[in-house]
């Protein structure tokens, strides 16, 4: 068992330290904060999950652990984090990349791995999930609202993932399997993934693990343009656009680690690369009337996506009441781009084209200090206090150059402004520091806390030099009281931000993909205030929980398309937004029959309001906030014979976009209602073997979208990606 002082999310190398050292709660009797410990193992009793950290945690949370994230089809973090309540997906099937949490849009999100908020490269604060695989990881955790000693950026919410702990002795994991879209196997989707450990006498150990992915995505995308003016039936365009991607992940950690009495030391490695090739997207372009071509676009392109992230962790208790915590680690995050376009004309004759390169580079340093102390005062006391510091420095760098119907490659005065104008460089520096107190008197919990954050940005680009600063005092106070044994009520308020994307406030033009953005400098960060309260129920044998938040934010940032794929970010005014999520688990034990024992059954509901008041709209909701969200599973575990069936059903309602276009236009978007069935069954074929199959998407569903401007112009898109299948083998030794 973990010592009752060791803060939450520690980022262990090994479990196994603490048992191969001494260092056990025993050697430090004079304070007993048993409530108060924040504990991260998850019990499980009659095949449920028990979620007893409800019932300490300091701050709403809510975590899915490692057992969770191998019963359903959760190859990537992102496949995992859907079905977790108030979470909206922002993507098709197969390409869950963006989440927006609590009814606010993607760019509301911080995502941190082992404690630190890695840098991303792609354009915002986030990594990407879909670069992070469930493999290499213990568990995934959504912090609703954050006390003082996490980082106060992010007013939807903070994911926290924590990667494998070592077992507490040696280990030998493998998987591999194969699969396809739309039929069993189809070459093209596969997998492969090896993690292994081994712990020594003299308290060191080590762990290492790797995994491959192969997937391929395919997306067709059909648009109608339509131009009322000129008569009825009018002008316009339809347009066909096919997509290929073929996406490969390598992902790799290391760990290694020495344990002693009252202390240890780890260090770690972690490496994600992700290469996405589109090897020939076309997009063909018909008159609306007459069906004729008009003309036809060609790219072929590569993105390669990689983070490394090293880091040093120092742990020690210095007496019965003082545990000290001291991190340092490096991270580089590049995003390179590789894309040739060729325009085609209605006679299929190449009339030109253009050569892109891109690349981001991020690199960033992080140092931190933390104590706590334990003493009791008229009730148990855990006071932590600490500070951090975060240099990150960012490159972006930009060249296009057109093409001939030839081939032959040419420099424009055009390219080189359109080259220069799009890189920029930005240096940021957060100094923070926070004191925390958690107090326990009798069954009544008390969090006061105050963070203070302090950042500033050089900004370099198409010319401009600028520099932004800015200072937070940021308090928060959360509370709790076990109201029986199973049963807690919880509230909290906290002080939040959001600070602008990089390429937001960099001054010039940012391009990603086929979408170009303009920097502001003087674009002002969302500050707000953030309410929750709730309650949860705990048995060995069922879950109930309910939450209530309400977020006041000043200063909404969002990005408006001014012209098609031409984006312009700005604060658009104050805003809310408001919910309530429901939670339910249960264990078909509750009826009596010891047969019914693996059953399980989840579900969560999450029922949103928001409002932006915007003066160029009126007032109006946040960009794709679905006013309804919810997930549903069926779990079956039965460890006497090996077997394990999951089922998962998500629904999620119509979605709208309304944004300023410029000039008085208003673009009005919406997305359809989706609902997604996944399945996945396990079954032991001796002691240390097992088979496993799975598909996503089992309905077959596509993301349909509908858009409208005033000036008569309309879009109707249907994406498709298929069902995906998947087959292969587990084994542990």
């Amino acid at each position: 068992m973990r010592h009752a002082l060791a803060p939450r999310g520690v980022p262990m190398l090994m479990l196994a330290v603490a048992s191969v050292s001494s260092a056990t709660a025993q050697d430090y009797p004079a304070v007993h904060l048993d409530t108060i410990e924040v504990r991260r193992g998850l019990m499980r009793e009659g095949g449920l999950r028990v979620e007893h950290y409800r019932l300490t945690e300091p701050v709403p949370t809510v975590t899915v652990d490692r057992k969770d994230l191998e019963l359903l089809p959760s190859d990537r973090v992102s496949d995992a984090l859907a079905r977790m309540p108030g979470v909206q997906v922002s993507g098709p099937p197969g390409e869950k990349k963006a989440f927006g949490l609590r009814g606010l849009t993607p760019d509301y999100t911080r995502v941190s791995i082992d404690g630190v908020q890695v840098p991303s490269s792609a354009g915002g604060r986030s990594f990407e999930l879909m670069n992070v695989p469930t493999f290499l990881l213990e568990e995934a955790s959504i912090i609703r609202n954050p006390g003082a000693e996490n980082e106060a950026d992010g007013i939807g919410g903070r994911i926290s993932l924590r990667t494998r702990r070592m077992p507490t002795g040696n280990h030998l994991e493998i998987r591999g399997g194969s699969g396809g879209v739309d039929k069993i196997i189809d070459g093209r989707h596969g997998q492969f993934s090896v993690a292994g450990s081994r712990l020594f006498d003299s308290g060191f150990g080590v762990l290492g693990a790797i995994n491959v992915d192969q997937r391929r995505i395919s997306k067709i995308k059909d648009f109608s343009e339509f131009n009322y003016f000129g008569g009825p039936g009018g002008r316009g365009t339809i347009i066909d656009q096919r997509e290929v991607k073929d996406i490969g992940n390598i992902d790799m950690m290391g760990q290694m680690g020495w344990g002693w009495k009252g202390g240890s030391f780890v260090a770690k490695s972690l490496y994600f690369n992700e290469t996405v090739f589109l090897p020939n997207n076309r997009r063909d372009v018909y008159r609306r009337l007459t069906r004729e071509l008009n003309g036809r676009e060609l790219t072929r392109s590569t993105e390669t996506s990689t983070l490394s992230h090293n880091a040093l962790s120092f742990e020690q208790h210095f007496s019965p009441l003082l545990f000290l915590q001291l991190d340092a680690s490096y991270s580089l995050a590049n995003y390179d781009s590789r894309v040739r376009g060729r325009s085609v004309s209605n006679q299929l004759i190449a009339t030109g084209g253009y050569l892109e390169k891109s690349k981001i580079e991020d690199k960033q340093y992080d140092l931190s200090a933390k104590a706590t102390t334990l003493y009791q005062l008229g009730g148990e006391h855990e006071l932590k206090y600490g500070v951090s510091l975060r240099r990150l420095e960012r490159n972006s760098d930009r060249n296009i150059d057109s093409t001939t119907a030839t081939g032959q490659i040419s420099r424009t005065q055009s390219n080189i402004v359109s080259s220069t104008e799009s890189d920029y460089a930005v240096g940021e520096t957060l100094m923070a520091g926070f004191v925390q107190n958690r107090v326990r008197i009798g069954r009544l919990d008390l969090t006061p806390g105050l963070r203070y954050e302090q950042i500033e940005n050089d900004l370099r680009g198409n010319g401009i030099a600028a520099r932004r600063e800015g200072r937070d005092l940021l308090p928060s106070f959360h509370t709790s009281y076990l109201l029986t044994d199973a049963v807690r009520l919880n509230a909290g308020v906290s002080r939040q931000l959001n600070r602008p994307q990089l390429q937001e406030i960099a001054p010039g033009i940012t391009r990603r993909g086929q979408r170009l953005y303009e920097g502001d400098p003087n674009l002002k960060p969302a500050r707000a205030w953030s309410y929750d309260a709730g309650l949860a129920y705990v048995t060995p044998y069922a879950f109930l929980g309910v939450n209530l938040f309400h977020r006041e934010i000043d200063d909404v940032i969002e990005s408006v398309e001014i012209t098609r794929d031409r984006f312009r970010t700005r604060n658009v005014g104050n805003g809310r937004v408001r919910g309530v999520e429901l939670e339910q688990r249960l264990n078909a034990a509750l009826l009596g029959y010891a047969w019914l024992a693996p059953l399980t059954l989840t579900a969560n509901q999450t029922f949103l309001d928001s409002k932006v008041y915007d003066p160029a709209t009126g007032p109006r909701r946040f960009s794709e906030t679905a006013r309804f969200v919810s997930n549903w599973g069926v779990l079956w575990v039965d460890e006497a014979t090996g077997l394990q069936l999951a089922s998962s059903l998500s629904w999620i309602t119509p979605r709208t976009i309304l944004s300023y276009q410029g000039s008085g236009s208003l673009l009005y978007k919406k997305l359809r209602t989706n609902y997604f069935w996944d399945a996945r069954i396990e079954k032991a074929i001796d002691a240390n073997m097992s088979f496993y199959a799975s598909v996503e998407n089992i309905l077959g569903q596509a993301r349909d979208e509908f858009e409208a401007v005033p000036a008569g112009i309309s879009r109707v898109a249907r994406i498709e990606t298929g069902r995906t299948f998947m087959i292969g083998t587990r084994g542990r030794f």
